[in-house]
């Protein structure tokens, strides 16, 4: 045995923080709750008779709270981390999942290759996946759930198709092909467990057999230290490396034909330093798009170890715990997110029906448009006009100017008028704001003054009595 030097010890450093950032392969995710960590049972299994029907795939455990975006069919391998109050919480790394896709806001992705099918490009900055709406036909301005895990810098996406924003504000989307990191619910009665010979059958064959186990193993409990992993149909099986000791990875690397053998409590001590480095470095960085998950897995694993002290496991223990409440801060603060782009789809709906009713809706009053000259803007008057009844020149209301309408050239004219009536108690007078107007056809002429020469004109008549005094 060879005592380890310096410039190995700093090696071991650099290898550490190469290790920590590098995406590592899918594996089974513990369940937080408040600052304490547990590790459900997780297992393969297959989905039941549907009676003729595909099984959804749900954003939520429940089917209240969470739309379906994806369907399964009878005899399809899912992949459960774990079940809560009969519902499975499942992931997307089995072939079931090869045709679901998603929507991810393209300025979070740097296109590497364009062109499908062979389209692909890398996440920039932490994103989310958008599960599409099935109930809106998967309409992207429609979806807004985003599954769980948020996309991690450096993600490999297979682009599909370019989405361009079609709402003000609505930023262009790339839909691309579900990711095998990312969790959905099934309701689990639809689901069984997977025999070991199924799950053979039904595994994506690996491709070489020298690298990986022909026959995949169920994972059985995720608190293991090596638990099985597999990628979506097309990739090749790997198994995780997240816990290969850093002996193996100095053998591995180095040109010296001797083995390198490191002591364990100066290995715990580098891995351990670089992981409170990074910790330290996290924290300077915008909540919103720091890889906090990352590295409070790592910590995780390390205090999950048989041969650390209880001061280093209550070192990393504390790190995890601080990480957890940021990790739901950040989430809530996705969520939000989502809420207020949400709130902003429903109000330009109830916009778009209100259109549509009032363009079937009855006039709220029909008469000739002119100017008043009582209320003509001057002085403290307010600027108003005036809709009269076409047969007599009787007031009927007074209209507020808007922006909207030209109604100076619209003088003159029969318009149909909808809109929000109300008393203006300073004024005395009716005053509609209104919402649409209307040309409904020239100008009516009022009685001819040959007919009745004592008659009043438009002219002399005082606005707001006309017609209230008898004829002599």
């Amino acid at each position: 045995m060879r005592t380890i030097t310096i410039l190995s010890v700093s090696c071991l450093f650099a290898i550490s923080l190469t290790a920590m950032e590098a995406p590592a392969a899918p594996q089974d995710a513990p369940v937080e709750t408040g600052t304490t960590t547990e590790a459900p049972t997780a297992y393969y299994a297959l989905v039941k008779d549907g009676k003729g029907t595909n099984i959804n795939v749900r954003t939520a455990a429940s089917v209240e709270g969470g739309y379906p975006f994806f369907q399964v069919k009878e005899g399809d391998l899912i992949h459960v981390l774990y079940e809560r109050f009969g519902w499975a919480r499942v992931r997307t790394d089995t072939p079931a999942f090869k045709n679901a896709f998603g929507y991810v806001i393209a300025d979070s992705i740097d296109v590497e290759v364009l062109g499908s099918p062979d389209g692909v490009g890398t996440v920039k900055r932490r994103a989310t996946f958008s599960a599409p709406h099935m109930m809106k036909d998967n309409n992207p301005s429609m979806s807004w759930e985003g599954l769980d895990p948020p996309l991690a810098v450096g993600t490999k996406l297979q682009l599909i198709k370019q989405i361009p924003s079609t709402n003000a504000g609505d930023p262009p989307k790339w839909q691309v092909r579900i990711p095998n990191t990312q969790e959905a619910w099934i309701n689990a009665v639809w689901l069984r467990k997977a025999t070991a010979e199924e799950l053979a059958a039904r595994m994506p064959k690996p491709t070489d057999a020298k690298d990986v186990d022909a026959t995949p193993t169920a994972v059985t409990d995720a608190s293991d230290e090596t638990p099985a992993a597999t990628t979506a149909a097309g990739d090749d099986t790997t198994t995780d490396t997240t816990n290969t000791t850093t002996e193996e990875v100095v053998a591995a690397e180095t040109t010296d034909e001797e083995t390198i053998e490191i002591p364990a409590d100066v290995e715990r001590a580098a891995k351990l330093a670089a992981l409170d480095t990074s910790f330290r470095a996290i924290l300077k960085e915008r909540i919103e798009s720091a890889e906090l998950e990352l590295l409070q897995q790592q910590f995780i694993q390390f205090a999950r170890r048989d041969d650390v002290t209880d001061v280093e496991r209550g070192t990393a223990t504390s790190r995890a715990e601080v990480l957890a409440l940021k990790i739901e801060v950040q989430d809530h603060l996705t969520r939000l997110r989502e809420m207020r782009k949400r709130t902003l789809v429903d109000r330009e709906n109830i916009n778009a029906t209100r259109v549509a009713l009032d363009a079937r809706a009855p006039y709220d009053m029909v008469g000739e448009l002119n100017a008043s000259i009582v209320f003509s803007g001057q002085g403290t008057m307010p600027m108003l006009f005036r809709l009269q009844d076409p047969s007599g020149g009787q007031t009927i209301a007074y209209i507020q100017p808007d922006d909207r309408f030209d109604i100076a050239a619209m003088t003159g004219l029969l318009v149909g008028v909808l809109g929000d009536s109300s008393y203006d108690g300073t004024l005395q007078l009716n005053v509609i704001k209104p919402r649409r107007i209307d040309l409904l056809g020239p100008r009516e002429k009022y009685p001819p003054a040959d007919e009745d020469e004592d008659a009043p004109t438009p002219e002399t008549v005082a606005e707001g009595d006309a017609g209230d005094g008898d004829a002599e």
